[in-house]
């Protein structure tokens, strides 16, 4: 086998699988190539095990992927869907990858760059609209291929550097939340039962803040002063002391009433004059009981949906 040369042909290398995941299932593209051998004829018929990488550089670097499949080889010619024996994951396409085929053990190079077909580029470039990282509220708990749900989860960056490169640690470490630990590295963003607000960034409505930061839950006091009245329920009255002069023969002579709700004259004479004020010890509280408690929280009217984060 070691005199089999072999050529690969790209019909079609859409660098952004993800946008082929949403119509078959499964990301995958289609490449052809073929089989020579030492004397530039085309091998014998047949089906060979055929592994396909795809590396980082164009020489050494590393395997972010790779698939073993049996191949059928009609004279010389072959064609193959990569990803049909191991799934592929969207993120990888975030950087340029390099097509890498081995056969009984030996690689041929050189390897082939993947590149763009021009419907990719488009969805690349302005299709989609959706950059790495981006979060959006979605109506169902099925999820469309290429998207996260905003749970918490720890995730490493190797399978999703593209998320990892939009997001980093500003969500955690990956050391908790969902599957912490474990060769993780960063999270995403925990949105479930959560309201989403902007960051201040300097306007100072909500001073202080840093992206990603938590705030718990907050009522806001009322204006000061905070006035209001009682119902008819709460009339009641005050014992008063109350001081006259009144009108008499032998001229005017101060004297008190002890009074309830009502003032008392003078016995006789003329018109009155007088103050009343409460006494001292008429100072008082009331205590106010709140029988069955408000709800939970403060919040207005909302919808519930899932968080997606696109990775």
């Amino acid at each position: 086998m070691n005199a089999i040369k072999l050529t690969l042909l790209f019909l079609l290398v859409p660098l952004l699988a993800s946008e082929l995941a949403a119509q078959t299932g499964s990301p995958r593209f289609s490449i052809q190539g073929t089989l020579k051998d030492g004397m530039s004829m085309a091998i014998p018929d047949g089906t060979y095990s055929l592994k396909f990488k795809l590396f980082d550089a164009p020489t050494g670097g590393a395997v972010v992927w790779e698939e073993v499949a049996d191949v059928e080889i009609t004279g010389g010619l072959y064609s193959y869907l990569l990803g049909s024996e191991n799934p592929l994951i969207p993120s990888i396409f975030a950087q340029t990858l390099y097509v890498g085929v081995e056969a009984e053990g030996y690689d041929f190079l050189p390897r082939t760059e993947l590149t763009y077909s021009p419907s990719a580029m488009y969805v690349h470039l302005a299709g989609n609209g959706f950059p790495a990282g981006a979060v959006i509220p979605y109506p169902s708990a099925t999820l469309p291929s290429g998207w996260l749900l905003c749970n918490g989860q720890a995730l490493s960056s190797v399978s999703f550097p593209a998320l990892y490169a939009a997001i980093g640690t500003t969500y955690g470490n990956g050391s908790g939340g969902i599957n912490g630990g474990a060769g993780k590295n960063f999270n995403v963003p925990d949105l479930r039962g959560e309201f989403v607000r902007g960051l201040d960034s300097g306007r100072g409505i909500d001073p202080g803040r840093a992206l990603g930061t938590a705030q718990e839950s907050a009522t806001a006091a009322p204006n000061s002063p905070f006035t209001g009245t009682t119902s008819s329920a709460g009339a009641h009255t005050h014992e008063m002391t109350s001081q006259f002069i009144s009108q008499s023969p032998t001229g005017f002579s101060p004297h008190f009433h002890s009074l309830s709700n009502v003032l008392a004259f003078g016995p006789t004479g003329g018109g009155t004059a007088g103050t009343d004020t409460t006494w001292d010890f008429g100072a008082h509280t009331h205590e106010v009981t709140i029988t069955g408690g408000g709800d939970a929280e403060t919040r207005p009217r909302n919808i519930s949906m899932n968080y997606i984060i696109k990775y």
